[in-house]
């Protein structure tokens, strides 16, 4: 009988975690096609800058029944990279922050990974910070800095994905 109720009890705890948040109105994201070097260096770290990306603020406004008054907050979600050739692994990559900026001021990070395992495969996943995006996207244009920390040398030049999804509040 106790398992019964300790079965029911973990029933009930997944059920009430996996509830979407209330305070979510809708989400959106980009996609941002990343191309890495071969011979990129473990010694230094490495930015790549993207400048003028469309936000489609009022477009995903409109799109989902919404003016900007209602929306109180812009926050990072969550994202994640993943490899465009089958033969290329991330496992050489230490770390990734991603940053947004209107300016070329890159001084909040939205998203970033925690120590990359040493088996990582073609797909990494990055977590959102808690910092508030809304001054940069409910502008028309961003500016997004990825940067990579590598515990080797990157072994041949490839091409990624880098999306990004956030959460409008």
């Amino acid at each position: 009988m106790y398992k019964l109720y300790a079965v029911l009890l973990f029933c009930l705890v997944i059920n009430w975690s996996c509830k979407k948040d209330p305070n979510i109105l809708f989400d959106f994201k980009y996609d941002q096609n990343i191309s890495m070097q071969a011979g990129w260096s473990y010694l230094e770290t490495h930015y790549l800058m993207f400048y003028d990306i469309p936000t489609n603020y009022k477009a995903q406004l409109q799109a989902h029944g919404y003016t900007a008054a209602q929306i109180t907050s812009i926050e990072p979600g969550s994202a994640f990279i993943i490899t465009l050739d089958n033969n290329s692994m991330f496992d050489f990559i230490q770390e990734i922050s991603v940053k947004i900026s209107s300016t070329n001021s890159f001084i909040k990070e939205a998203f970033y990974t925690i120590q990359v395992p040493l088996n990582a495969a073609d797909r990494l996943d990055l977590v959102g910070t808690l910092v508030g995006m809304k001054e940069f996207m409910d502008k028309d244009r961003f500016n997004m800095q990825v940067g990579f920390k590598l515990r080797a040398n990157c072994p041949q030049t490839f091409d990624a994905r880098l999306t990004l999804k956030f959460l409008a509040k």
